[in-house]
């Protein structure tokens, strides 16, 4: 299923050269809308997400107001399954350093990371 996005209700004002970036915070987030019920759990998530991560956020507090009627078809999901798999792939991260060698082995975050920086970088 591809990911897809509708970014026609945000702020005029919203950097539209973020979007992407947005899109993949949405997956990452389990957060598929960003509304006035959910920004603030959104920008939460992926402060947390982006500081377990070591990744620039790419993205501010405004940004998020500003992005605010942007919608996707990401799979939700709760707070409890994002700290989960959040620590399922650091466990598997910090097996993989203590054993790179170990047959396979996946680098679990660098894929991510390199996808984030990319879009924090246009």
């Amino acid at each position: 299923m591809s990911l897809n996005a509708d970014w026609r209700t945000i702020s005029e004002q919203a950097d539209k050269g973020k979007v992407d970036l947005f899109v993949y915070y949405c997956m990452f987030t389990g957060i598929p809308e960003i509304n006035e019920d959910t920004y603030e759990e959104f920008w939460t998530r992926a402060n947390f997400i982006s500081r377990l991560s070591d990744v620039d956020l790419g993205f501010t507090r405004k940004d998020v107001v500003d992005f605010i009627g942007f919608k996707t078809n990401a799979t939700p999901i709760t707070k409890r399954q994002l700290i989960s798999n959040q620590y399922k792939g650091f466990d598997r991260q910090l097996n993989f350093d203590a054993h790179p060698k170990v047959s396979g082995s996946v680098r679990i975050m660098e894929p991510i990371k390199a996808t984030i920086n990319k879009e924090v970088s246009k």
